[in-house]
């Protein structure tokens, strides 16, 4: 591809923690973008903070408003569910700070309202689910989400 002058746009070719000292990024550049898409009788909200000058990714939010073909009891017609919330760089412990890395900047946070707010003003979610592995519980915890089933969940209105 570089031979082509062509430059992959996957993921994990943009994701800022790999580019970081290969591109540099610059903070003013970093904007939040909003892309949808359908997926599996569902529809998909990509939200990301991203260089738009590099195409870099420095985190992103996978918000998804499923099917009426969802299986599970906790998800029902106003229910929304983040599927992914990642924001790159080298794992730092919550209350740490480094000064390279996206981690404890923000971002999750950020990411995490504008779901929020996409959810209740867009589709009139009553709950939001998050797909969460243990180690992250805490963190969702912070902002009022509570474990439901294999889930974390929070009311929102």
């Amino acid at each position: 591809m570089a031979e082509r002058g062509w430059r992959c746009r996957c993921i994990r070719c943009r994701e800022a923690g790999l580019n970081y000292f290969k591109y540099g990024i610059v903070p003013e550049n970093v904007k939040m973008l909003i892309r949808k898409y359908m997926a599996s009788n569902g529809e998909e909200i990509f939200i990301s903070f991203e260089d738009v000058k590099k195409d870099l990714i420095i985190g992103f939010l996978r918000l998804r408003k499923p099917s009426d073909y969802a299986h599970r009891p906790e998800v029902t017609h106003n229910t929304m569910i983040i599927r992914e919330l990642h924001v790159y760089g080298e794992l730092i412990p919550v209350g740490s700070n480094q000064s390279d890395s996206w981690q404890h900047k923000g971002y999750g946070r950020k990411l995490l309202s504008a779901a929020e707010k996409i959810a209740v003003e867009e589709y009139d979610a009553k709950k939001i689910l998050i797909i969460s592995g243990i180690g992250v519980r805490e963190y969702y915890r912070r902002f009022g989400y509570k474990k439901e089933g294999p889930y974390m969940s929070k009311k929102v209105d």
